[in-house]
């Protein structure tokens, strides 16, 4: 079949359907028109007006006019609530507290204060040491010592207070603690003789007689210029007997007899070592002299001998 021309009007590709018909659902009459209100705009509020234990609740509605008056009293007659409760029921709850919370206390500034000390009056030196030198005469020398030690404590570098506790150590038998005592003394007082001494007697009852040797040796070569060392002789010749070097003993006591030719002290030591040494003659002599120098009071064990030496003819 030959071709067919084209129709000239517009042939659809796909049908269209047709929409259903619409019916506009039937619309509520509208109200008349509202005449402008003469009451201004209210906001919206809440009033509790309490009074003999009861809350009444007023709720007003803003834009209402004056055709709206029944409306209005029957939104009030609704809207008005009246409440009877106790005073409790309206109280917010207490907040509860956890017992076992752990609270971080807010930083508050540390203030330092420094309390001064109560004025205390400061006990006088010379009252500690004179009641330490009253203890000692009356044979308290605990109570001596804790005189001294005050007086030390307040004052360190008080060399009588050294000495002095140290003999009150002495008394009570605490002889290292007297050495103690008198060495400290001598870095404070080098140039004391009586600190030496004392320090060599203190050696002595220790029984260590070479420091003890040492000691009155220092003090003789200290003191020789600065008066009478014959007590200083006296008593490195006693610790040198006690060693038993009576020689050297002898020398120190003729040295001591050379200070004071009239002290009777060094001659009757002269006497005992020479008896001593069974030099009777030498020993004659020194007892003699020291009963010339002593008279009645010599003692009575020389009298003794010179009676035997002068009966066996020295």
């Amino acid at each position: 079949m030959p071709p067919q021309p084209a129709p000239n009007y517009p042939i659809p590709l796909t049908p269209t359907p047709t929409p259903p018909p619409y019916y506009p659902p039937s619309a509520p009459p509208r109200p008349a028109a509202r005449k402008p209100s003469r009451a201004p705009l209210y906001i919206i509020a809440a009033l509790l007006i309490s009074c003999c234990g009861c809350t009444t609740l007023f709720v007003i509605l803003p834009g209402l006019g004056d055709d709206d008056d029944g409306f209005l009293n029957n939104i009030l007659k609704t809207a008005s609530l009246e409440i009877t409760t106790d005073a409790a029921s309206i109280t917010p709850d207490a907040p509860t507290i956890d017992q076992n919370a752990t609270f971080t206390p807010v930083n508050t500034p540390t203030v330092n204060v420094t309390l001064a000390p109560a004025n205390t009056p400061t006990p006088d030196m010379t009252d500690l040491f004179n009641q330490g030198l009253a203890a000692m005469e009356a044979g308290n020398f605990a109570g001596a010592e804790a005189f001294f030690t005050q007086v030390l404590a307040a004052d360190p570098a008080n060399v009588d207070a050294y000495t002095r506790r140290a003999d009150a150590r002495a008394q009570q038998g605490n002889v290292a603690g007297a050495i103690e005592d008198m060495r400290q003394a001598l870095t404070l007082a080098p140039q004391a003789v009586s600190l030496y001494a004392a320090l060599g007697w203190a050696y002595m009852g220790m029984g260590d007689l070479p420091n003890a040797i040492a000691s009155f040796t220092s003090a003789i070569n200290s003191g020789e210029a600065a008066g009478n060392p014959l007590e200083l002789y006296a008593a490195r010749g006693e610790v040198h007997a006690a060693s038993g070097d009576f020689a050297a003993a002898i020398s120190d006591f003729l040295s001591a007899s050379s200070f004071d030719p009239n002290n009777p002290y060094p001659y009757q030591r002269l006497g005992d070592l020479s008896y001593d040494l069974s030099a009777f003659a030498d020993a004659l002599g020194y007892y003699r002299v020291y009963v010339n120098l002593i008279g009645n009071s010599a003692d009575s064990y020389v009298t003794t001998r010179i009676s035997e030496l002068e009966a066996q003819g020295y």
